[in-house]
């Protein structure tokens, strides 16, 4: 398990852990320079970014446990990348297997969950997308108030002292890879 254990958080069973790159607009400067390739190919794919994206990693016997996102404003696209014998996901009523470079696109404000019970690490690119429906000025409407949000975030943020938001979470992670490089890699 990562030195962290907030991946411990949404699981039952197993480690789970991610690498950011974009986080609520955020971008993590030193993962995104380590996969330049990556972000290159992000920025001329998706065009109507949310700035969420990741790489997630499950070790053999995870389970996360049933959650839901906070919004229908946006969808999130899993790329399975390795490790996908045995790793599979619900979302809503339905369950599929993982297929490595075959992409699943849902609505994560749906309750959905995911299991791996392969022998390899099951590495994820995980990346969010506004919901294509939406016109250019609610797009542009939606933006404002993530914006407004994220920086009275990081206001309160920065006038109490507990660990309990989510910038005290990206700070505690931020460093993560230069001790320990290969955390997520069995």
């Amino acid at each position: 398990m990562a030195a962290d254990k907030i991946g411990s958080l949404g699981t039952d069973s197993g480690d789970w852990n991610v690498y950011y790159l974009y986080l609520h607009d955020i971008q993590f400067n030193d993962n995104c320079e380590r996969v330049p390739k990556t972000i290159e190919i992000l920025k001329e794919l998706v065009p109507r970014s949310y700035m969420h994206c990741f790489f997630s990693a499950l070790a053999p016997g995870t389970h996360i446990t049933p959650h839901n996102g906070p919004t229908g404003k946006k969808l999130r696209c899993h790329l399975p990348l390795v490790g996908t014998e045995g790793a599979r996901m619900r979302v809503g009523d339905e369950t599929v297997q993982l297929e490595q470079d075959k992409c699943i696109i849902f609505d994560d404000s749906f309750n959905h969950e995911a299991w791996h019970d392969g022998k390899q690490t099951r590495v994820n690119l995980i990346l969010d997308f506004w919901h294509p429906e939406l016109t250019d000025a609610e797009l542009k409407f939606f933006m404002i108030l993530l914006k407004a949000k994220l920086k009275g975030d990081r206001f309160l943020s920065e006038k109490h002292s507990n660990d309990d938001h989510l910038y005290s979470i990206i700070e505690k992670t931020r460093d993560i890879l230069k001790s320990n490089d290969d955390w997520w890699v069995n």
